[in-house]
């Protein structure tokens, strides 16, 4: 297995579009994204369209659809209930309960001075990628190795 060569720190713009493990199709770019482990770094797509390394820090349900409104610079944000949630901050597993609308996201780690960003599963494919160091796997070749382990009898 090779070793990474690529050296990014928390928070660096993506140098060139090679580094990163770009898919054209949303269904296996979100596969590709769930394949990034705990405090692993990847790239994520800012606001302003720039690509930044990110650590993953958690991934857990979080409240879903949710309408966001901007106001100055606070969000608020409402269930399809009309419930008041703040979508800007991470939930623990005791703040969730069985009347929210849950999907699946992921905690990041986006600079040094510890700011966060959450992404849903339904925007993985476009705002996640994960760095393309050239051992990574592509999700069809990742289970294709599966199957042929599988078939030879290694697990």
């Amino acid at each position: 297995r090779q070793k990474s060569t690529l050296k990014y720190a928390l928070g660096d713009v993506a140098r060139t579009p090679r580094d990163m493990v770009i898919l054209r199709s949303n269904k296996e770019a979100i596969q590709s994204a769930s394949m990034i482990k705990k405090f692993q770094q990847c790239f994520i797509k800012r606001s302003n369209g720039l690509w930044t390394v990110a650590i993953l820090a958690d991934r857990a349900m979080q409240p879903a659809n949710q309408v966001q409104t901007r106001h100055d610079d606070s969000i608020h944000s409402f269930s399809s209930t009309g419930q008041q949630h703040d979508s800007s901050r991470w939930h623990t597993s005791d703040e969730i309960d069985d009347s929210m609308d849950l999907e699946q996201s992921m905690l990041f780690v986006i600079n040094s001075d510890g700011a966060t960003k959450i992404i849903q599963k339904r925007h993985w494919g476009k705002y996640i990628r994960r760095l393309n160091d050239g051992s990574a796997l592509s999700p069809g070749q990742e289970s294709r190795k599966k199957e042929v382990r599988e078939k030879d009898g290694k697990f």
